[in-house]
């Protein structure tokens, strides 16, 4: 359990810190640029994601991709991570033993 509240606690705060970057840069440039997931994916490897996407759509189904993992690389990228972990922290949350009197 430990583990995973720190996966989802990680996961909150990368979307917090890519919300960060994202309003440093507004400042930065004078214009907001919400990028999305793929967008992020491209700037940093956009060799694994070509491969991805062919890898889908040639051995496995190709409606996966598209409109399937489309639609999540398109949702901006503080949120999706941000999301996830908060459903991670929901699930992995500390529970209260329950007390049996008598």
């Amino acid at each position: 359990m430990i583990i995973c509240r720190f996966f989802g606690w990680l996961l909150v705060l990368t979307g917090l810190g890519v919300g960060i970057w994202e309003i440093w840069l507004f400042f930065e440039t004078g214009k907001f640029a919400n990028h999305s997931l793929g967008q992020i994916w491209f700037m940093l490897d956009r060799g694994s994601l070509n491969l991805v996407q062919a890898g889908i759509q040639r051995n496995l189904f190709p409606e996966l991709w598209d409109p399937g993992l489309v639609t999540i690389l398109e949702i901006p990228a503080w949120a999706f991570p941000a999301f996830v972990g908060l459903i991670v922290l929901i699930i992995c949350r500390k529970r209260e033993k329950k007390r049996s009197f008598g």
